[in-house]
């Protein structure tokens, strides 16, 4: 009957419809487990697709994770939401909290309001995997599911190659950026550097499994998945990512070898005090190098490195404004949705911006600093901080090295993509995984990997 279903939908309406019909097939399957709440919400991670009157598919998604969890826990058949256990939620709510009072003593209360919902499902990624993930198996059982997330965003990119599949997310779209020449494939993200950020945790997993996996079948599915994420991934275009896959192969190296762990520790040392030195301005910084070594003349004698330069130098302008910004509005920003359309005077006196241009500070830091304020920041680059020390703590058991070592990895490609771009996703569900991660390590051998006392005895029966 779904074959039926999706045969007379693609006869009479589109394919878009075949890809509906089949992912709302998934989403009644999920909603008959009590974890289909979790596997729902994770579903809607890659999905920027607006539906109309504030609605999108990750909103929906959430409000019925929301409901599905509620009702399964009132039948003590699933957990309430975490959202008050230390040190993990409590950062969560502290951030919470942050944005709620940005919200208040913001200028446009309506507007920044609507805004934070935008936070609101970026913290629901955290809490319910905080909620959720309990054990090893269940860490494998969100990378397996990550990895489905990316073979349907390399089936999507694939069809915009081929058949031209335009889904109006935001402000960009296939056929807008195919115009331009580009041809940044962009999935259901909205824009590939999005795409780019999200495929970067599907591929890790895949390939950290290809080189444990010993069952011929299992190495074949691993390979091919991972060479379709790859495929999209490349059609991204996007030069960050390419940084942050440079990244990630250096943390993988500190993991193994001492003597890179501590040449990284020194550089990061050295590199605070430089910036300190000149009071954190970046800008300011760059420019004293680029006149000391001429390193951006040297990129724009090729067309490649040009276009690097010009990305460089933007984003360096748009960290000064968004830190001057931040700088007059330091305790609870311009509220959220706001920092935008004031950023323009704060650019520096040489920038080749217009007005019209400049409508986001590309860093996630500066963009909660400025928009958020710094209760905001602190509560956010604590959770950034935890985050790799949650992972270092999982290191320590060999019940949760593998999975530590992949999301520490994962983790640090997101900080890259998130330092160059504004605040995505996934940086929140693998925060909130290394968590779950640190509390199974430091679980004695008599205790439930992460305990919770909300959950029932009927409800830990199941687990079990």
């Amino acid at each position: 009957m779904i074959g039926i279903a999706a045969g007379l939908a693609a006869v009479t309406l589109s394919i878009k419809a075949v890809l509906l019909a089949v992912g709302l097939t998934a989403i009644t399957a999920l909603l008959i487990l009590p974890w289909g709440a979790y596997y729902l919400v994770l579903f809607s991670i890659p999905f920027w697709v607006p539906i109309g009157a504030g609605l999108s598919v990750a909103r929906l998604a959430l409000v019925g994770g929301l409901g599905l969890m509620a009702f399964n826990a009132v039948q003590s058949r699933g957990p309430w939401l975490v959202i008050s256990r230390w040190p993990d939620a409590v950062i969560g709510l502290a951030f919470t909290f942050a944005i709620g009072a940005s919200v208040i003593m913001s200028e446009s209360v309506g507007e920044s309001a609507a805004e934070a919902g935008s936070w609101g499902i970026m913290l629901l990624y955290y809490f319910f995997t905080l909620t959720f993930v309990r054990t090893p198996e269940d860490l494998h059982k969100v990378g397996l599911f990550m990895i489905g997330l990316g073979l349907l965003q390399a089936a999507v990119v694939a069809l915009q190659i081929h058949v031209g599949l335009v889904f109006s997310v935001g402000d960009i779209t296939h056929e807008e950026e195919w115009a331009a020449g580009s041809a940044r494939m962009p999935g259901t993200t909205g824009h590939s550097t999005v795409l780019a950020g999200f495929l970067q945790i599907p591929i890790i997993y895949a390939f950290a499994m290809l080189t444990r996996e010993r069952r011929p079948l299992a190495l074949s599915a691993y390979g091919l998945a991972t060479a379709a994420m790859v495929f999209a991934w490349y059609h991204t275009y996007s030069r960050t990512s390419l940084v942050a896959f440079a990244i990630m192969a250096g943390v993988a190296l500190m993991i193994r070898y001492r003597f890179v762990r501590m040449l990284a520790i020194l550089s990061m040392i050295i590199a605070a005090i430089v910036l300190a030195s000149y009071e954190f301005a970046i800008y300011e910084l760059v420019s004293d190098a680029e006149r000391q070594f001429k390193f951006m003349a040297a990129l724009t004698k090729y067309s490649a490195g040009l276009e690097w330069a010009e990305t460089l130098r933007w984003r360096l302008e748009q960290w000064t404004a968004g830190w001057r910004l931040f700088l007059d509005h330091i305790w609870f920003g311009t509220g959220p949705g706001l920092a935008g359309s004031k950023l323009f005077p704060y650019l520096p006196a040489e920038s080749r911006y217009s007005e019209f241009v400049i409508i986001t500070v590309h860093n996630s830091f500066f963009h909660v600093a400025s928009e958020v304020g710094i209760f905001a920041l602190v509560a956010y680059t604590m959770m950034w901080l935890m985050g790799f020390r949650w992972g270092i703590v999982g290191l320590g058991r060999s019940e949760t090295r593998f999975q530590a070592q992949i999301w520490l990895i994962a983790l640090s490609g997101q900080l890259v993509v998130n330092i160059f771009n504004p605040a995505m996703r996934e940086p929140f569900l693998v925060v909130a995984l290394l968590a779950c991660i640190a509390r199974m390590a430091q679980a004695t051998p008599s205790q439930p990997a992460v305990s919770d006392a909300s959950s029932t005895p009927r409800y830990k029966s199941n687990v079990a």
